[in-house]
């Protein structure tokens, strides 16, 4: 039986792709695609593998702009746990520290939202490869659930939306939550 990836969850008007392995049957969630839309994004091959030492090179550069905002043992100390991430996003986004043109900062910031999955939900980093490219993403060990961190936060500051990194944060973990007690009864 051959298996299709990919259905579409929206959240807070923001796309997330999140990969379910539902055979050969696609079910778009985001009623904002349509089949044909959600089928030809499943037509695309997407090859996942572990990053590379160039990609956590890579995503260890992007920490650094954020982390450069930490400035003392105290703020240091925080960010060592998932809140503390996230209180240090809402901090620099509250400082109004980098425009909305600046994608590269902004997405830095998607990557350090992105370890606070790893670390509260004990995801782990994973690169997605396809015709458009490749990138970061945090998966679920064991299931087939991925999310893209990295343009959460870009996405919605480049379209002027004021966002809680928290709100979206909770959000996205109760979807991830209920996806595996889904998929548990599924199986």
């Amino acid at each position: 039986m051959d298996l299709v990836p990919v259905a579409w969850l929206a959240m807070s008007g923001f796309i997330i792709a999140v990969l379910i392995w539902i055979g050969p049957i696609l079910l778009p969630l985001d009623r904002s695609l349509s089949w044909t839309e959600t089928q030809m994004k499943s037509d695309s091959p997407q090859k996942i593998t572990k990053p590379t030492d160039s990609d956590l090179n890579r995503l260890k550069d992007q920490r650094a702009v954020v982390e450069k905002f930490l400035a003392d043992e105290n703020s240091r100390q925080k960010y060592r746990t998932a809140a503390g991430k996230l209180g240090t996003i809402r901090a620099i986004l509250d400082a109004k520290a980098f425009k909305p043109s600046q994608t590269y900062e902004l997405q830095c910031l998607g990557i350090v939202l992105g370890d606070a999955f790893v670390q509260e939900m004990k995801m782990e980093w994973v690169m997605v490869e396809d015709q458009d490219g490749r990138d970061p993403a945090v998966q679920l060990p064991g299931t087939s659930i991925i999310l893209y961190p990295m343009t959460m936060i870009s996405k919605r500051i480049e379209r002027g939306e004021k966002i809680d990194v928290f709100d979206i944060f909770n959000g996205v973990a109760a979807k991830v939550d209920e996806m595996q007690k889904e998929a548990g009864r599924k199986a």
